[in-house]
């Protein structure tokens, strides 16, 4: 997979959920409820808070967690500084124990290790992706919530909430999607959720990304040893 490959696919695993399913409640003594905002009012602020990631120093920090009684969970750790400077570390938990993928980016060339082996230099090669859809015979039923909560307090800075639960009824079961995005005065992120609960199996996903703009942030590129 090449070094750009990596890195949009780590923007698209941490962003476009938010931005494609715009489905911890966290308060505040002095938050005021609104209900008057659109999905597409939504979809605008996040994609222009995508845009601006673009040339700031920041960290996010993504958690993936299933609650299917397998437990499970992938933590991604992300760095940025513009124009191009890119680190990521991706800890996996396997049954060997925390399985850990770290990448650098400096000066268009990439560098790659697992665990604690030597850095590699990414020398290009190709990826692929699939994707699974199911789909059920009955149509549902689907309603939709949406809140707006001004003036929030998540990681000592002041966001509102954009908050989305769009339930699927069938039958037999129900299907709830969530999303949440808190976006500071600035119109950055600050926190983003979406959780997703299938009423027939029981199981729930949830991926939590927490956003930290420090302008000191240094990336450098790694040691190399001479083979």
């Amino acid at each position: 997979m090449t070094k750009n490959e990596v890195w949009k696919k780590t923007l698209r695993r941490t962003i476009l959920p938010v931005i494609l399913v715009l489905g911890c409640f966290l308060t505040d003594s002095a938050a005021q409820t609104d209900q008057s905002f659109e999905r597409g009012d939504l979809r605008t602020l996040t994609r222009a808070a995508y845009e601006k990631l673009n040339d700031l120093a920041y960290r996010s920090v993504r958690v993936e967690e299933n609650f299917d009684g397998e437990g499970g969970a992938e933590k991604t750790i992300s760095e940025f500084v513009p124009p191009d400077r890119r680190h990521t570390i991706i800890e996996k938990k396997t049954e060997k124990g925390v399985k850990t993928d770290e990448y650098i980016y400096v000066d268009g060339i990439g560098y790659h290790r697992t665990d604690d082996e030597d850095w590699q230099i990414i020398r290009g090669g190709s990826g692929s992706g699939s994707g699974n859809g199911s789909g059920i015979g009955e149509t549902p039923i689907i309603t939709e919530e949406r809140r707006l909560v001004r003036g929030q307090i998540v990681g000592k800075q002041k966001a509102d909430l954009y908050e989305i639960v769009t339930t699927h009824k069938f039958t037999d079961h129900s299907n709830i999607y969530e999303s949440r995005v808190w976006l500071n005065e600035a119109g950055l992120f600050v926190k983003t959720e979406s959780k997703t609960s299938y009423g027939i199996s029981k199981k729930t996903y949830r991926t939590t990304v927490d956003y930290e703009y420090d302008p000191k942030i240094k990336i450098e590129a790694p040691e190399i040893k001479k083979q």
